[in-house]
């Protein structure tokens, strides 16, 4: 442990962010032409690494990330800052998003006034092993007063949340909806462009609506999102 403790405090920072799948490509590629030929073909290497690195250093920044679980969303603010759907403190996550998406501060989600202790996104003490669609079925449903309330609060500063639901504006206009029920209010379904699904539904919430639904499902399958506008 000492002499890792050693190394460790004497390494450099290897935290590069995210790196494009074109710059993968290319940086592969000058490693394979510098080792496999045996000829003056493996010359073409540094060229090959010269547009990996011009990838790498031109890549455009994704807007919004979203778990593999669909239960943490984080969305790019003005400056360096990143707006979250639920509270956290210290986690490995939210520093690796901090770093792909060039942000020093993260903005936790604002509760509407006099909203109680569980009218957050998430319950941040719910156990993280238990189904998606068991947690989100407790949710409370937003009563149409609730739902004006939220709507009229919709900011691009903070994720504003109520009973499940989370809203935010992105800096292009785009309303994007974190629900954690998958009773989605028509009145949300008609101003939010992008809805972050937290349950299971084989019922398409919004179905009149011409909106993107990212679900818990399509996550577990492909991973974690990266959405651009």
């Amino acid at each position: 442990i000492a002499i890792s403790d050693w190394l460790s405090a004497r390494s450099p920072f290897d935290a590069v962010g995210l790196i494009p799948g074109s710059s993968v490509l290319w940086l592969t590629a000058a490693l394979l032409a510098s080792t496999v030929p045996t000829t003056r073909l493996r010359w073409i290497a540094p060229a090959f690494a010269a547009a990996g690195l011009w990838a790498m250093a031109h890549a455009t920044l994704p807007d919004m990330l979203v778990s593999e679980d669909a239960q943490l969303v984080a969305m790019r603010g003005n400056g360096a800052t990143i707006l979250l759907n639920k509270r956290l403190s210290n986690n490995f996550t939210l520093e690796a998003w901090k770093r792909a998406l060039v942000a020093d501060e993260v903005i936790a989600p604002m509760p509407l006034m006099h909203a109680s202790s569980r009218s957050n996104a998430v319950d941040t003490k719910r156990d993280s092993h238990e189904p998606i669609a068991r947690s989100a079925a407790r949710e409370p449903q937003l009563s149409r007063e609730q739902t004006e309330t939220l709507l009229a609060n919709v900011s691009a500063q903070a994720f504003t949340c109520k009973s499940g639901l989370c809203l935010a504006e992105h800096n292009t206009g785009a309303v994007i909806a974190v629900s954690a029920n998958v009773n989605i209010p028509a009145a949300i379904c008609a101003v939010a462009d992008l809805v972050i699904l937290q349950a299971y539904s084989k019922n398409r919430p919004c179905r009149t609506y011409p909106i993107t639904i990212v679900d818990a499902v399509s996550l577990a399958h492909r991973g974690v999102a990266a959405i651009r506008f």
